[in-house]
This record gives C-alpha cells, sequence and structure tokens, in this order.
C-alpha cells in the first residue's frame, strides 16, 4: 500500500490484547498488518469499528463494522485501514474442517 507515493510502514500497527486472551487489533488509518496465509487454520475476522479492506489472494474486500469473513488457512491476507479511519478487528482461529456438529445436532440436554 502507498500513500502519497510512500511506502506505509507495516509495523504501525498496535496489539491491543494478551496472547490467547482478547484476540482484538487496531489498525491506524492507513496502516496494514503483515500478508501472511496459515498451514492448517482458518481464520473468522468480526469488524469492531471502524473502516479498511482486506486483500485476499489479490481480492479486495471492503470492510466495515459489523462485517464478519472467513479466509481459508492457504488465503493470503492482509487488512489495512481506510484513510481516513481506524479499523478494529477481532479473529478466531480454528483448525479447518473440524467442525463436526453444531446447533442442535452437537447439544447434550
Amino acid at each position: 500500500m502507498e500513500k502519497n507515493n510512500k511506502k506505509l510502514p507495516y509495523s504501525c500497527f498496535e496489539r491491543k490484547y494478551k496472547r490467547f486472551e482478547n484476540p482484538k487489533e487496531l489498525l491506524e488509518r492507513c496502516c496494514r498488518n503483515i500478508k501472511h496465509s496459515h498451514k492448517q487454520n482458518e481464520e473468522i475476522y468480526v469488524i469492531l469499528s471502524g473502516k479498511g479492506k482486506a486483500v485476499i489472494d489479490d481480492e479486495t474486500v471492503e470492510l466495515k463494522a459489523g462485517d464478519w469473513i472467513r479466509i481459508s488457512p492457504e488465503g493470503k491476507r492482509q487488512f489495512s485501514a481506510a484513510d481516513d479511519e481506524a479499523i478494529s478487528f477481532a479473529c478466531i482461529q480454528v483448525k479447518a474442517g473440524s467442525l463436526e456438529g453444531y446447533t442442535a445436532a452437537d447439544a447434550v440436554m
């Protein structure tokens, strides 16, 4: 991502959590995180506030507060805040394909 022909630093985002306790990130306006993928874990993101975008395998997805997005392990992803607003999101990471039952089918009553 470039702004006014200057490369933006990856390190401008601030982690707002202790590992595994509160998986929340805040990207200040015009900032981005590191492009990455995973070996076996998919990720589910919820946008808590603000706006920005995710680039997943060269496809751009515009994001705003209230949006949810699921990304498969091999999807190369990078999140960035909008030029005029920060974005805050939480991420849930689970092993891909690990859900075998859900709702009433998985309930013990």
